[in-house]
């Protein structure tokens, strides 16, 4: 009996749907696939957006962590 880790097939799986991506782009410039191209196109689209969304996610929580850093040393007296 062979054991198998979860975080091991978590990990071929992502490596898997990542490597997918890029799969679709060659296979469809190379057979003029449009569907794969769309997949291809719609794939990179979908991860622009959530990059940006984390982009902005990060940039919000910073500087509200930068304000509350910013009221505290009122309190708090640094040399």
């Amino acid at each position: 009996q062979v054991y198998v880790s979860t975080n091991m097939v978590s990990l071929v799986l992502n490596l898997l749907i990542a490597l997918s991506i890029p799969y679709c782009g060659w296979r469809g410039a190379k057979d003029d696939d449009q569907s794969m191209l769309c997949w291809f196109c719609g794939c990179n689209f979908a991860e622009a957006c959530y990059t940006g969304m984390i982009v902005v996610w990060v940039h919000q929580h910073v500087s509200y962590w930068s304000e509350v850093c910013d009221e505290c040393k009122e309190y708090v007296e640094m040399d």
